[in-house]
């Protein structure tokens, strides 16, 4: 049913969506879903009412619709509850052939029930009668006229609107979440124990680069001024070459397996070279680290934002609700109110609508008001 839905939501006009099934699979309850849609979706939009037509060459099909819709969605609970204009007893209009008006009359609203009520006299009681079930739902705001009544009502319609909307935003936002942080290890928790010793290990390193570049700085500084004047000689230059080698054994070890300098002008800027390269490394960590940090702080707030929407929705195990379920909740804490909403919504414009008609003050012509009608139904 919801699948055939979103096609119906996504066609475009002109298209036709068929959907084919056995007795019992949905076919009428997705019928309802698509009417209380366009209903709800044209009060929000303040657009002209939606005009659905049932048709079939078997009247029982066309019945089974409206007696559904009085059934499944006539009541509800709370102020919000039935209808707010009186004497409706259902959400559509039958219209069968002429010999067949009067058995149909008795159960269904025909063509005589809207002549009867189209008249001053009912829409004077049913303004009375709406304003009163206003009141009852907006006790603290002023409801003193159809227009203030259906304004409340679509505020209150475009709450649940937004509400429903962050439904599938935050689940949206959850999976980009996870999709992040999955993109920095399966296992972010072992990923960052891993970066920060990598972290721990260059910063040491740093350390050690920086002490041996002072130990070869102190070197140079003692140095014996013999090695200065007369390096030249190889006997003398040879002894150099022995303890600068011993020196920087001792401090670089391993590293000096990468020095392509002169001994000794490069060691300066061979050393400078290892710790400005270690301290790339640290930095490097360092943003790993942060990065991986900020993506699990992410996923948890996404996490805890999808639990706060479920939650609204009535959720209260500790398991985790996918979408499909989340909207399946969503159908009776949002849709359900939402479609009451639009139907008080449509009634008031109706009685707006009546009035212009019975004000020749208003210069509304028969045709601005097409609609009448179908606000009923």
């Amino acid at each position: 049913q919801r699948d055939a839905l979103s096609h119906y939501l996504t066609q475009q006009t002109g298209d036709i969506l068929a959907v084919n099934g056995p007795p019992g699979t949905g076919k009428t309850t997705l019928v309802l879903s698509i009417i209380a849609t366009e209903w709800a979706n044209a009060a929000l939009n303040k657009s002209e009412p939606p005009i659905v037509i049932a048709t079939s060459t078997n009247n029982q099909a066309v019945t089974n619709i409206i007696e559904a819709f009085g059934k499944d969605f006539g009541t509800g609970n709370g102020a919000m509850a039935g209808r707010w204009l009186p004497g409706l007893q259902s959400y559509g209009a039958y219209f069968p052939s002429s010999r067949g008006k009067a058995e149909a009359a008795k159960k269904y609203q025909t063509e005589d029930f809207f002549n009867s009520v189209e008249s001053k006299v009912y829409t004077e009681t049913a303004q009375a009668y709406y304003l009163q079930k206003a009141r009852a739902a907006f006790p603290q705001e002023k409801c003193e006229s159809a227009g203030q009544v259906t304004e409340l009502l679509h505020q209150q319609l475009t709450g649940l609107s937004e509400r429903l909307q962050s439904v599938g935003q935050q689940w949206q936002l959850l999976q980009q979440a996870r999709q992040q942080l999955m993109a920095v290890s399966e296992n972010p928790q072992h990923y960052i124990a891993d970066k920060q010793q990598l972290l721990l290990q260059s910063s040491s390193e740093t350390e050690q680069f920086i002490l041996s570049r002072r130990k070869w700085q102190e070197y140079r500084a003692s140095e014996s001024m013999i090695f200065t004047l007369f390096g030249w000689l190889p006997s003398i230059r040879t002894r150099r070459g022995y303890q600068i080698k011993l020196l920087l054994d001792e401090i670089l070890g391993d590293r000096m397996a990468g020095f392509q300098g002169k001994l000794p002008e490069g060691v300066d800027a061979y050393i400078d070279s290892l710790i400005v390269q270690s301290q790339n490394h640290q930095q490097q960590y360092q943003q790993q680290i942060d990065h991986a940090e900020q993506a699990i702080a992410e996923e948890q707030a996404a996490v805890r934002n999808w639990q706060e929407i479920c939650q609204t929705l009535g959720h209260t195990s500790g398991q985790e609700l996918n979408l499909a379920q989340a909207d399946e909740l969503a159908d009776l804490k949002i849709r359900f109110p939402a479609f009451l909403l639009a139907t008080h919504y449509w009634e008031g414009r109706w009685l707006q609508d009546m009035a212009d008609i019975d004000n020749p003050a208003k210069e509304k012509t028969r045709t601005g008001a097409k609609s009448v009608q179908a606000r009923w139904q």
